[in-house]
C-alpha cells in the first residue's frame, strides 16, 4: 500500500521529552499538577491521621486494646517528616503546573521516598506477624491518582516495592530484627511486589485511554485519527472533517509539548509553526502541500489542517528502489521548480530543499505528482519584524547540511539560487542514489560545500548519464549564485531541453506504481 504522508516536519524522530508521559491524553497531561499535588495531599493526610492516632488518640485510649507498642521511638519524628515532604511537594507541584512531564517525574521520586518512609517506620522494631504494609499502599494507589507511563510505572512501582526489603535488611543489620528463613521473608513481603504487579493496571488503563483520546480527539472541524509520526516538539495525525468526511493531515504543536523549553524556546518554537502554516496558505501551485485550515483549541494546541497525501518522498524512492531514470529524475525536477518557482515570486526562500521534503504521489488518475513539503524555515525576501527577526538571522546556519548551499553554509544571506542548489543537490541523490559529498563531520561537510567542486553524477553512478542533464545539474551545484540559473523558472526551462526530457511517460509511471505502490 503507498504510504500516508503530509506536508510535515518530523525533526529528527526525537520522542518528545517525557516518553514517560508520551502516551497521556492532553487534558490528562496538562493537569498532571493538580493530580500529583492530590497524592501529595492524600498521603499527607495518612501521616496527619497516624500521628494523630499514636498520640492524643492513643493516649485517650490506653487500656481499650489499641496497641501502640509497634510504633517505634522515632515514629513521631518519621510521620512528621513525611507530613512535612508531602505538604512541601503539594506546593511545588502546584508551582510547576505549566511544566507538567517535570511534576510528573519528581512525582515518581516522591513515591519512592514516601514508600521509603513507611518502610521506614515498619522495620525499625521488628513485627512477627507479616500483613499487606503501608508501602504496598502507596505502590498501588500512587499511579492510579497521578498516573505516568507504563514503562516508568513499572521501573518506579519496583523499586518503591522493595524499600520493605531494603529497610528490613537494615533492620536486621543493625540488630532489631532477626534473621528469617528465605520462605518467610517471600511471605513478609510479597504483598508489596504484588501491589507493584497491579499498579501496572491503572497504568495500562491510561496508556489506552490515551490513544483512544487522540484518536477520537477533535480539533475545530477534523476528528483525529490514527497518529502518523512526531517529532521534537509536534505530532501528525491522520484526519476527517466531521461534515464532509474528507481525509486530511492535522500537524499539532500542543502546550505539553512546550513544557519543558524555555519561554523563548517556546516562542520560537511557535512562530516557526505558524510561519510554515502562513507560507503554505499563501502558495497556491498544485505543487505544493494545501492547507485547509489552522487555527488554535480550546486547551491552547496549535494545529492547521493539510491535504492528506498517498505515495513516497524522495528519500525513500531512492532507498528502497535505487537511483532513478534520467527521464524520471527530470519529470520530479520540473513539478519542484513549479513550485519554488511561485514561491519564489512571492519573496519566500524554502530553505530546506532534501528528498524528504518533496513528495511523489497518486492524486487522482495521476502518479509520480510531485508536492513540495515543509516551509517551516522559510524566509521571506520583504523586510521582516523585529520580532520575527531571531527566526531567520543570517548569521545562522540553517537548513540541512548534505543539501545546504555554500552561502548558506558560510552563513551570508541567501535567495532563491540557494534553494536551486539544494533542488540539484535532490537531483544528484536521485540520479546515484548518493550525497553530493559526504564527510565524517559536520565541519567537515560544510567545508565540502563551500570549497570542493562535486563529480560530475556518472563518475559517482559508475555508468555514462545524459551529458546535458549532467551538465544542468553542475550547473546549479555553482559555488557562487550568480553561475547558477537566476530562477527556479530558467532550471525549468533547461530540464526541458534535455534529450531524455519526455523519456519518462505516463504508461511507464503507472506501471511503477502497479508494480511497487499500488493503490
Amino acid at each position: 500500500m503507498p504510504r500516508t504522508r503530509i506536508g510535515a516536519r518530523f525533526g529528527s524522530g526525537n520522542v518528545p521529552a517525557g516518553a514517560a508521559t508520551a502516551t497521556l491524553p492532553p487534558d490528562l497531561l496538562a493537569r498532571a499538577g493538580d493530580r500529583v499535588r492530590i497524592a501529595a495531599l492524600a498521603f499527607g493526610g495518612v501521616w496527619l491521621i497516624a500521628l494523630i492516632l499514636m498520640n492524643p488518640l492513643a493516649r485517650l485510649l490506653q487500656g481499650h486494646r489499641i496497641e501502640t507498642g509497634a510504633w517505634p521511638m522515632p515514629g513521631n519524628a518519621i510521620a512528621a517528616s513525611g507530613l512535612m515532604l508531602s505538604l512541601a511537594f503539594a506546593f511545588l507541584a502546584r508551582r510547576l503546573q505549566d511544566r507538567p512531564v517535570l511534576v510528573l517525574n519528581l512525582g515518581l521520586g516522591y513515591e519512592v521516598v514516601t514508600a521509603a518512609l513507611f518502610a521506614l517506620i515498619g522495620n525499625w522494631v521488628f513485627n512477627p506477624r507479616p500483613g499487606l504494609t503501608w508501602a504496598a499502599v502507596v505502590v498501588l494507589l500512587y499511579p492510579a491518582i497521578a498516573p505516568a507511563g507504563i514503562r516508568k510505572t513499572t521501573a518506579v512501582s519496583f523499586i518503591a516495592a522493595s524499600m520493605g526489603p531494603l529497610f528490613y535488611l537494615i533492620s536486621h543489620l543493625r540488630g532489631s530484627a532477626p534473621a528469617l528463613p528465605a520462605i518467610d521473608l517471600i511471605w513478609r513481603f510479597i504483598g508489596d511486589y504484588v501491589a507493584a504487579g497491579l499498579a501496572l493496571v491503572p497504568a495500562t488503563v491510561i496508556h489506552r485511554l490515551g490513544k483512544e483520546v487522540r484518536d477520537a480527539r477533535d480539533l475545530g472541524s477534523y476528528r483525529l485519527g490514527k497518529l502518523l509520526g512526531k517529532g521534537g516538539m509536534g505530532e501528525v495525525y491522520q484526519a476527517t472533517h466531521r461534515f464532509l468526511a474528507r481525509p486530511a493531515a492535522v500537524k499539532l504543536i500542543s502546550p505539553a509539548a512546550l513544557g519543558d523549553r524555555t519561554q523563548s524556546e517556546a516562542g520560537v518554537a511557535v512562530e516557526r509553526f505558524k510561519r510554515e502554516a502562513a507560507a503554505a496558505a499563501a502558495l497556491s501551485s498544485p505543487h505544493t502541500i494545501g492547507l485547509y485550515d489552522f487555527g488554535v483549541a480550546d486547551d491552547g494546541t496549535y494545529f492547521y489542517v493539510m491535504e492528506l497525501l498517498q505515495g513516497i518522498d524522495l528519500q525513500v524512492m531512492v532507498e528502497k528502489h535505487g537511483p532513478q531514470p534520467p527521464g524520471r529524475v527530470i519529470h520530479l525536477l520540473r513539478q519542484a521548480c513549479d513550485s519554488l518557482a511561485e514561491a519564489h515570486r512571492l519573496g519566500m526562500v524554502h530553505r530546506d530543499i532534501k528528498p524528504s521534503n518533496i513528495y511523489a504521489c497518486r492524486l487522482g488518475l495521476d502518479v509520480d505528482f510531485v508536492k513540495l513539503l515543509d516551509f517551516g524555515i522559510v524566509k521571506m525576501r520583504q523586510p521582516e519584524t523585529p520580532d520575527a527577526q531571531h527566526l531567520t538571522t543570517p548569521e545562522l546556519t540553517v537548513g540541512t547540511p548534505a543539501f545546504i548551499s555554500p552561502e548558506a553554509a558560510a552563513g551570508n544571506e541567501v535567495d532563491a539560487r540557494a534553494d536551486l542548489y539544494a533542488l540539484a543537490c535532490v537531483g544528484f541523490w536521485l540520479l546515484t542514489g548518493e550525497l553530493v559529498f559526504r564527510a565524517t563531520n559536520l565541519m567537515q561537510l560544510l567545508f565540502k560545500h563551500l570549497q570542493e567542486a562535486p563529480r560530475r553524477p556518472g563518475e559517482v553512478l559508475g555508468r555514462p548519464l545524459p551529458a546535458d542533464l549532467e551538465t544542468v545539474i553542475l550547473t546549479c551545484l555553482a559555488k557562487a549564485p550568480g553561475d547558477r540559473y537566476p530562477d527556479a523558472i530558467a532550471l525549468r526551462t533547461a530540464l526541458d531541453h534535455c534529450a531524455d526530457a519526455g523519456a519518462w511517460t505516463d504508461e511507464m509511471a503507472h506501471a511503477w506504481w502497479a508494480a511497487h505502490l499500488p493503490a
